[in-house]
């Protein structure tokens, strides 16, 4: 009897709190950010405390959203308890994740997907880059290098994002072999275009010429001139500087819980998967207006591809974790059902594990959702003074930075987020 009280207990506060999947709680959010209301957004997201298992999700959206308030420091503070955060999950055995292997995997701890860890770098630094803190972003690039040397994951084995970001951050601090050193790093990832789905960026066929040219390395300046089939390149002159814009557009894919048959055991039986939904695109390029020019940024990230290529190569392992739950749960329902001498009692109790089992069992639809659907990027060289720029992208409110300086040789850093209406569905 005490098992049957149990899991009658059990069931009923599963069923209580709901057992929909993590995804579905985003919609209120998402609701703010294609309204154009960050904040609004903001306030609903922190409004409820986070379920432990769900932490990292929350810090990751909350830094997130706080960037797209324009309150950097902030976003970094939180992005640094999402590294702790990170840290605390992987040395957690697994021996107490039970819950995911008893239950379904929203029960155990989210330890965000490899892509997701190297961009938390990724923004932490262009938060540092629009505070005017280069050095805090160097920071942020050498700790992403470490984390990417620890990648193990196919051939997602570098971010050309990340690194690309590196070069441009080490090149403004006139480190002018790290430079070089990312921006090959860089282009060779990119090379890898299955998994990113982006062509390699004319922007960074420039500045590897460039910087190639600049470190005295003719060969490989040569090399790269007949590979491109580019032989101009712009770099800075006496009296210019530059401005930096990386645009983030739209939202990434939500993660559904999908029911599915699959054979096991001589049998069919049904699991839940998870199931990348994506969004609509626009297919244009953001654009800057800077006094009268009009310059086209460039895509040269698209997380919504790498996104699927990582799930589809997560599929199999999911897929034959979950299998192994279901069976493992039908067979306690067996068991149950099997046990005591009141045959109906039993017959009762196997069927309240069935309902239990069937309530419970959702895939893990965890994700770090406020990530956006593409980034692009535009580098615009300016003699040097104080500019107005005007970002836009379709038919979605401009963006407008007043008085941007651009010193000498230096670079200015502008890194908006655009989430338009069509980013609900695709």
């Amino acid at each position: 009897m005490k098992l049957k009280s149990f899991l009658f207990s059990a069931f009923l506060a599963l069923f209580a709190i709901g057992c929909a999947p993590h995804s579905s709680k985003f919609a209120p959010i998402e609701s703010e950010l294609v309204r154009n209301n960050p904040k609004g957004a903001l306030e609903k997201l922190t409004s409820k405390e986070p379920d432990g298992a769900d932490l990292l999700v929350h810090q990751l959206n909350e830094a997130m959203l706080l960037r797209m308030n324009g309150e950097f420091t902030q976003s970094s503070v939180v992005f640094e308890s999402a590294k702790q955060t990170i840290d605390t999950y992987d040395a957690v055995s697994v021996s107490e994740q039970t819950a995911s292997l008893l239950i379904n995997d929203e029960m155990s701890a989210y330890s965000g997907f490899d892509f997701e860890r190297v961009l938390i770098h990724f923004y932490s630094a262009l938060n540092y880059l629009e505070l005017g803190d280069i050095a805090g972003a160097r920071v942020e690039a050498l700790q992403a290098d470490i984390r990417m040397g620890a990648l193990d994951t196919g051939e997602y084995a570098d971010d050309p994002a990340m690194r690309y970001l590196s070069g441009v951050i080490f090149e403004a601090l006139r480190e002018q072999s790290d430079a070089v050193i990312a921006y090959r790093r860089a282009y060779e990832a990119y090379k890898q275009g299955g998994v990113f789905s982006v062509a390699i960026p004319d922007v960074l066929k420039g500045d590897l010429l460039r910087i190639s040219s600049r470190a005295g390395l003719k060969e490989e300046n040569i090399r790269l001139q007949n590979e491109f089939k580019m032989s101009n390149f712009a770099t800075l002159k006496k009296g210019e500087g530059e401005i930096v814009a990386i645009v983030s557009v739209g939202l990434a894919p939500l993660v559904k819980s999908e029911s599915i048959l699959v054979p096991a055991h001589a049998r069919m039986i049904r699991v839940a998967l998870p199931k990348l939904e994506f969004r609509q695109r626009f297919g244009v390029a953001p654009t800057l207006s800077i006094n009268g020019g009009l310059f086209v940024c460039e895509r040269f990230y698209d997380i919504s591809a790498l996104f699927g290529y990582v799930m589809k190569n997560k599929l199999p392992e999911i897929t034959a974790k979950t299998v192994a739950r279901v069976v493992a749960k039908e067979l306690m329902a067996e068991a149950v059902g099997a046990s005591g001498d009141n045959k109906g009692a039993s017959l009762a109790a196997k069927l309240l594990v069935q309902l239990f089992n069937a309530a419970t069992e959702i895939a893990d639809t965890r994700s770090w959702q406020t990530l956006p659907d593409e980034l692009y990027i535009a580098r615009v060289i300016l003699p040097s003074g104080t500019y107005d720029v005007d970002v836009s992208y379709g038919d979605m409110k401009t963006i407008e930075y007043k008085q941007i300086a651009v010193r000498e040789g230096g670079s200015s850093f502008l890194s908006p987020h655009f989430v338009p209406h069509y980013a609900l569905t695709r």
